[in-house]
């Protein structure tokens, strides 16, 4: 009996610490996307992409939209699982930053070593690369994780119907009208992990039917592909008939009417798939690092130029098949080089934040402390005024009886 209690346990223990590796599977394949959006980039000085019926070519062009896709989705992925969270854990935040910090400083010891030289800024920026916006992805992130828990409050507290607008707001005003327009209407980044956070947690909390569906979620998707695909396609050809038509639709950014709910129904999609596998966790668990090495803006600004430069002087009829190569060699370089990491520097790195973060909350108990005495203390004396006042009041009103009785006994 002993046996079997222990063994259920085991397993209760495993479930919790295993998740799903549906989800886990799908930010892989996000940050595919984001490697793949990068190497486009730098391709746009290389290739000739004005409007025209070469078919490599439109696909490249609505290929560029993966870079926005692959970053929803990784949204998407951690919101989802944050919605549940009540607390931030300082650990962890120090920990994203450290790492991206010593990525970017290997990375920059690397280029040194070369004989590369630079300025004091740059040595600035290498250092402190979240702050100066390097890794902007992983800055903003930061952000939303550390008021994430604020968030789920204001979230768990209001009523369905007032987060339905919100949701709907956000899909009228940045979604439909930035694709009718064909610009997408300022606001920052923060903002927007912001509302996609509000949107995917409207999703988990009252369309549990429909997102558990994952029959309806298929059906849902292709179409919403499709529509994807023609637009896209439409979108490079059109120019062709017409110099007119520059642009007429925006797929690329977070709240296109087309591109989010398609991005949400792949995610029901690959969140119902219930299986676990330890070595698709792992390599999920290595997606944030894959980003920070394949991004350094170091490598961007210089190693990715010359990458197109070379391959492009060899045959330039097959760029379509040099963008693929640098897409997939940063995806398999960087998880090369991110499994290393995680089995190396990054144990360091786990160690220092937990010895930051015990810092961090002694510091923050010891300001609480003084700030939580001080306001006793003003208190007690508001409350010392308070009874004094009182006192006076009733000296001063025994006084006036006092003298009233001896004016009465006189008369």
């Amino acid at each position: 009996m002993q046996t079997q209690t222990k063994e259920m346990n085991n397993n209760l223990i495993e479930k919790k610490s295993v998740r799903l590796s549906g989800v886990e599977l799908l930010k892989i394949i996000a940050i595919f996307l984001i490697c793949l959006s990068h190497a486009l980039q730098t391709s746009q000085s290389f290739v000739d992409y004005s409007p025209s019926y070469d078919i490599p070519k439109i696909i490249l062009v609505i290929l560029m939209n993966s870079g926005q896709i692959g970053n929803v989705l990784f949204i998407i992925c951690s919101a989802y699982f944050l919605v549940d969270s009540k607390k931030t854990k300082a650990e962890k935040t120090f920990n994203l930053l450290m790492d991206s910090a010593l990525i970017s400083i290997l990375i920059f010891s690397g280029f040194l070593i070369g004989g590369y030289s630079f300025s004091s800024e740059d040595w600035l920026r290498q250092f402190l690369p979240d702050l100066f916006e390097n890794n902007w992805f992983i800055g903003i992130y930061v952000a939303m994780y550390v008021v994430h828990p604020f968030l789920n409050i204001i979230i768990h507290n209001i009523s369905k119907k007032t987060h339905f607008t919100f949701c709907l707001c956000v899909f009228l005003f940045f979604g439909l009208l930035g694709f009718l327009l064909a610009d997408e209407v300022a606001v920052g980044n923060l903002a927007k992990f912001f509302m996609l956070y509000f949107i995917v947690a409207y999703m988990k909390l009252y369309c549990g039917d429909f997102a558990n569906n994952r029959k309806k979620n298929v059906v849902w998707f292709l179409i919403f592909f499709a529509i994807f695909c023609i637009v896209g396609v439409l979108d490079r050809i059109a120019p062709v008939w017409s110099p007119n038509f520059s642009r007429f639709v925006m797929l690329e950014y977070w709240f296109s009417p087309i591109t989010l709910p398609m991005l949400l129904f792949l995610f029901n999609i690959f969140k119902s798939f219930q299986f676990k596998n330890k070595f698709i966790n792992y390599l999920s668990s290595c997606s944030l690092f894959v980003y920070l090495f394949h991004e350094n803006i170091l490598l961007r600004t210089y190693i990715r130029p010359q990458y197109y430069q070379y391959v492009m002087g060899l045959n330039p009829d097959l760029y379509f098949w040099w963008i693929m190569l640098c897409a997939v060699s940063m995806f398999v370089g960087g998880m090369i080089l991110s499994v290393i990491y995680k089995e190396t520097l990054h144990r360091l790195t786990v160690y220092l934040s937990k010895k930051l973060a015990v810092g961090f909350y002694k510091l923050r108990d010891y300001i609480y402390s003084k700030i939580d005495k001080s306001n006793i203390h003003s208190q007690k004396c508001l409350e010392d005024n308070n009874l004094l006042n009182e006192e006076n009041a009733d000296f001063n009103t025994q006084e006036n009886s006092l003298e009233n009785n001896q004016k009465n006994e006189k008369y």
